[in-house]
């Protein structure tokens, strides 16, 4: 599970894996925050987030 905060109103959130698959997708959230069911087992993810002011922030994460 992954929860995303932000003082802006976040409106898309994706997340896949290394490998190319996507896994979640939430779109029209419309709220500072979002959490994520990661139905996976896989330690590394690429998170994208897409905010209300057009903005796109990716990231790689890693999960222990």
């Amino acid at each position: 599970q992954v929860t995303i905060k932000s003082n802006k109103q976040i409106k898309h959130v994706m997340l896949w894996t290394t490998g190319g698959n996507r896994i979640v997708e939430h779109k029209e959230i419309n709220n500072q925050q979002c959490v994520v069911q990661i139905p996976v087992n896989q330690k590394t993810f690429f998170m994208m987030v897409a905010m209300g002011d057009g903005k796109v922030y990716t990231e790689k994460i890693g999960i222990q």
